[in-house]
């Protein structure tokens, strides 16, 4: 995710893991796509767990991706191994 100055939003804290974020916008509803760079998880295997913190939340996974949809300032529906998701 980007701010509206093209600076990144999102910082990653594990040793070697670098998440990307996709955000997808609908009409009443936020998606996020969230997932460790591919050649991370395929040389280690499974990726350890990986905090994100954006400015629209925080969430610690593991595994190779997440999906969070957020509706009315809410989580509504998760997708991957979440061990917690909070909206910020």
């Amino acid at each position: 995710m980007w701010d509206p100055n093209g600076y990144p939003m999102a910082k990653g804290n594990h040793r070697w893991t670098t998440p990307r974020v996709v955000e997808i916008q609908g009409e009443d509803f936020i998606d996020y796509f969230i997932y460790i760079d591919h050649f991370i998880a395929l040389r280690g295997g499974e990726p350890g767990r990986t905090i994100l913190t954006t400015p629209a939340f925080r969430v610690e996974f593991s595994g190779p991706y997440v999906w969070l949809r957020q509706v009315d300032g809410k989580i509504s529906a998760t997708q991957g191994k979440i061990s917690e998701v909070d909206v910020i």
